[in-house]
C-alpha cells in the first residue's frame, strides 16, 4: 500500500517544480488527499530521494521530530517513498532530492571542504534528519488515494475467484499527471499469466475527475464496461460473464481460434457505430498472422471528430499491428462534428 500515493506525490513535485511545500499540500488537498497523507508525501519524498542521491552517506534509521526520536522504518509512507526513490529518474531527482535539508547539509559540508582545501569524505560524516514538529498521526483508510488494484481484485473475487490459478496474478499501475491547474492519470491494469502470448497483459485507461478518487473511478468504470469480463471469462471461466461477453470461433490456418469479445466501449459522447463489419475484416486479416498456440490480446481504439483523427490504435499482444491499423484507418467511420471514440477488447485463444 501507498505506492500509488507516492506516485501522486512525485507527479506533484515534478509537475509543479519549484512550488513551496504549502502550495504542494494545497494541491494535494484539492485532489482529495487527506491532510495526514499530504503532509507525509511532501515531507518524506525529499528525504527519501535525498538519501538515494547521497548513497555514500551513512544515514541512520532514526530521525527527530520536535523532542521525539522516531524511526523512519515505522512510517509506511516513508518506506514506500524510499523504495520508489531507488528507481527514481534524473528528472525526479532534480525536482525532489534537491529540496532535501539533508542534501543542503551535505552540500554545505562539501563547500567547507573546498574552501579549506580538505578532501571530502562522505562516508565519515553523520547527517541527522530532523523535523520541527511531529507529523500528524497516520489516518485510517487510503487517505483519499484509492488503489485501482483493489477494484480489479474486487471484480475477480466478485465472480467467485478469491484464489487465482497458480502462476496468475493481477495488479495495477498508476501514472498521474499534475500541474497547478490540470490533473489526469492513466492506469495500466495488469494480468500476469503464463498462458498469455505476452505477460503481463496491460489494459490501459485514462481517467479524469475533480479528485484523484474520481479519476480512478473513471478508469474503473471503463475497465468494467470494456475489459474485465473478457479477462474473467477468457482466463478463469469460459461459462462466466455470459451477459457481458460473446464467444466466437474464427478460422485460422493454424487451427480455429476461440475468441472472447467484450462489449464495445463508446467514449466521449454519441457517434460510434457498431464495429461488427470492422471486426470481420480484422478476423480475416488475422488469418495471415502466425499466432503461437497461446492466448493473445487484441485491442482496437479510435478517437475522431469530423474528418480529424485524434487516435487510431490496433494492438495485438500489446504491440502495434500495422495491417489492423490500416483497416481501422480505411473503415467508413461516420462524420460527426464532436469528439467521439470507441474501443473493443478481445482475447484470442489459439491453443490447440
Amino acid at each position: 500500500m501507498w505506492k500509488d500515493a507516492v506516485e501522486l506525490g512525485i507527479a506533484c513535485f515534478v509537475g509543479m517544480r519549484g512550488a513551496t511545500d504549502e502550495v504542494l499540500r494545497e494541491r494535494l488537498a484539492s485532489l482529495g488527499v487527506e491532510p495526514w497523507l499530504a503532509e507525509r508525501l511532501v515531507t518524506w519524498l525529499p528525504v527519501a530521494y535525498g538519501r538515494v542521491l547521497l548513497k555514500d552517506v551513512p544515514f541512520g534509521d532514526h530521525y527527530s521530530a520536535g523532542d521525539a526520536q522516531l524511526r523512519l522504518s515505522d512510517d509506511p509512507v516513508y518506506v514506500a517513498a524510499r523504495e520508489r526513490a531507488g528507481r527514481g529518474t534524473r528528472d525526479e531527482m532534480e525536482a525532489i532530492a534537491l529540496r532535501s535539508a539533508d542534501v543542503d547539509a551535505v552540500n554545505a559540508y562539501l563547500r567547507r571542504c573546498d574552501e579549506e582545501g580538505r578532501t571530502a569524505d562522505l562516508t565519515s560524516i553523520r547527517v541527522h534528519t530532523a523535523l520541527v514538529d511531529r507529523l500528524p498521526e497516520l489516518g485510517t483508510g487510503d487517505g483519499g488515494v484509492a488503489e485501482p488494484r483493489d477494484a480489479l481484485r474486487g471484480f475477480v473475487e466478485g465472480h467467485g475467484f478469491a484464489t487465482l490459478p497458480d502462476g496468475m496474478g493481477i495488479d495495477a499501475f498508476v501514472y498521474p499527471r499534475v500541474s497547478a491547474d490540470r490533473f489526469s492519470l492513466q492506469v495500466d491494469y495488469a494480468v500476469f499469466d503464463p498462458r498469455l502470448a505476452v505477460s503481463p497483459l496491460l489494459e490501459s485507461f485514462g481517467g479524469v475527475g475533480a479528485t484523484y478518487r474520481d479519476a480512478i473511478g473513471d478508469t474503473v468504470k471503463k475497465l468494467e464496461r470494456g475489459s474485465v469480463h473478457v479477462i474473467i471469462a477468457g482466463l478463469l471461466d469460459q461459462t462466466s460473464c455470459e451477459e457481458q461477453v460473446e464467444w466466437e470461433t474464427w478460422p485460422h490456418p493454424g487451427g480455429p481460434i476461440r475468441v472472447c469479445l467484450g462489449g464495445q466501449l463508446r467514449l466521449y459522447g454519441d457517434g460510434a457505430p457498431p464495429m461488427g463489419p470492422l471486426l470481420d475484416r480484422l478476423r480475416d486479416a488475422l488469418a495471415g498472422v502466425a499466432l503461437s498456440p497461446t492466448i493473445h490480446a487484441l485491442r482496437v481504439f479510435t478517437m475522431r471528430m469530423g474528418d480529424r483523427v485524434y487516435a487510431d490504435e490496433v494492438l495485438l499482444d500489446g504491440q502495434p499491428w500495422a495491417e489492423g491499423l490500416a483497416l481501422v484507418g480505411a473503415y467508413a467511420w461516420p462524420h460527426v462534428e464532436h469528439v467521439w471514440g470507441t474501443r473493443l477488447f478481445a482475447l484470442l485463444d489459439a491453443r490447440r
